[in-house]
């Protein structure tokens, strides 16, 4: 079967993963050496990031080792079996986290103190373990990434966004949301006259705290055209697609997850999230199961008709 343009895409950039931190970088050459290739005007925005780089982790429970992940900002141990915590709960404590939805190690949710991720399969053993220790060591990555521009710069009647970083291989999350719009626009490159498209980085991870430690590469773009933001009539994020039927939605939770602003209040009535099947993702989510077999191109195509339904 002849593949997509969109399954094209999305192979290519599972080639490049995991793509954060200074592979980051192979991306974004990656992305401009395509839009050179097909003669599209782009603008590149660099900006600086920092996230955390781990150079240890490590679980005993009675002297069995149990395979983890660092899941934090911050070195440090942790021994207490009551640390032990669902991935989807915040903490401001040392703590071991697992994801429930999923066998994978996933690096759902990162700490501000000490953490690591395991998978739910170790929970029996590590819960009747009388004795454990994890250790965690995270060394500050200081990088270079940017924002690829394409399309109307001055008075776009929609800006789309999508992410092209990864935690691991990122095909669904978000792999998937980058080809998708960027197939929208090679199929009908008129829709550049009055779109904006974002092809941003750095959304998984940074020191940058406020008002998430995601998001980074968004809010790039909104300290440098917060008025493009405010006058553009709709707002799209293409977020995890290509694994299940396309959804639209504009629920506050889904949006603050998806696209986190610092001044969100004035544009969030018009933002609309394009995912889809988020059950789906949270089985792979941030593991390296999150590859192409998640994906199919029937749900890709999918989701390029109903962008370019939308803002035409």
């Amino acid at each position: 079967m002849k593949q997509t343009t969109a399954g094209k895409i999305l192979k290519q950039l599972v080639d490049l993963a995991p793509r954060t931190g200074k592979r980051e970088a192979l991306c974004v050459a990656f992305l401009c050496h395509e839009l050179d290739e097909l003669r599209i005007h782009y603008r590149v925005e660099k900006f600086k990031n920092k996230i955390p780089r781990f150079t240890l982790a490590r679980l005993t429970a009675d002297q069995h080792a149990i395979p983890c992940k660092g899941a934090c900002f911050k070195s440090g141990t942790i021994t207490d079996k009551a640390s032990i915590i669902s991935s989807w709960v915040e903490c401001d404590k040392p703590n071991i986290n697992f994801n429930p939805w999923s066998d994978q190690i996933s690096q759902a949710n990162l700490y501000r103190q000490p953490a690591i991720a395991i998978s739910r399969a170790d929970l029996p053993f590590l819960l009747k373990a009388e004795k454990i220790k994890a250790q965690v060591k995270v060394t500050p990555e200081n990088f270079t990434t940017a924002n690829i521009l394409i399309g109307n710069h001055n008075n776009p009647k929609n800006i789309i966004f999508a992410h092209f970083d990864s935690i691991e291989t990122g095909a669904t999350d978000n792999g998937s949301g980058v080809a998708v719009t960027m197939a929208a626009f090679l199929q009908q490159p008129e829709i550049l006259k009055s779109n904006l498209f974002v092809l941003s980085g750095s959304e998984e991870l940074s020191y940058d705290q406020e008002p998430a430690y995601w998001g980074k590469g968004y809010r790039e773009f909104e300290k440098k055209h917060a008025k493009l933001l405010k006058s553009a009539q709709k707002i799209w994020v293409a977020d995890s697609l290509g694994n299940g039927p396309t959804k639209i939605t504009d629920q506050g939770d889904l949006v603050h997850l998806a696209f986190p602003l610092k001044n969100p209040k004035t544009i969030k009535s018009k933002v609309r999230i394009m995912h889809g099947d988020m059950d789906r993702l949270m089985t792979v989510y941030h593991s390296p199961k999150d590859d192409l077999e998640q994906i199919q191109d029937q749900f890709l195509n999918q989701a390029v008709s109903l962008l370019l339904k939308n803002i035409f």
